[in-house]
């Protein structure tokens, strides 16, 4: 079933064909369901994003008022280029078989902090370990428009 950009996608098949492409990668799966899984994650971010959503009643969490990128004021209807890249880079990595959101047992074991080959001992880390992929690529198109810092901002003057 095709996508709609702006109801239930950022990027268009067209785009991830051409996203593809660009970069010499073949996407084998279906684009309809790799733009999906990929738009599942991105959903996921809504709480680290600058400004609002336009409309309450909005499908997705793009268009945003109160968006800046590098200083510049966003258009409260844009969807940003960056993260049309995104989802094409996201939907590409879930093309190649890495699961977007994977689940993480409860009972996993942390990581190998301790290995002897000779008479076999193997020490786990407390707690989980971090099965969690990385999202380089992606999360590095969309770091301008997510919020600054994390912290607590003030400005600091010397008198």
């Amino acid at each position: 079933m095709p996508l709609t950009p702006g109801t239930d996608t950022y990027a268009s098949e067209a785009e991830l064909s051409a996203y593809a492409a660009a970069r010499g990668i073949t996407v084998t799966g279906s684009q309809s369901v790799i733009l999906t899984l990929a738009i599942d994650f991105i959903a996921t971010l809504e709480d680290q994003w600058q400004g609002v959503r336009t409309s309450a009643s909005q499908p997705l969490a793009w268009p945003r008022t109160g968006v800046y990128v590098y200083g510049t004021a966003l258009a409260d209807d844009a969807i940003p280029q960056s993260l049309k890249d995104a989802q094409c880079r996201l939907a590409l990595d879930a093309d190649a078989g890495i699961a977007l959101l994977p689940t993480v047992s409860a009972g996993s074991k942390g990581s190998v902090i301790e290995e002897t080959v000779d008479v076999v001992t193997v020490k786990h880390a407390e707690g989980a370990n971090n099965t969690q992929p990385v999202f380089t690529a992606a999360m590095g198109l969309l770091k301008p428009l997510m919020k600054a810092g994390g912290g607590i901002n003030f400005e600091v003057r010397r008198v």
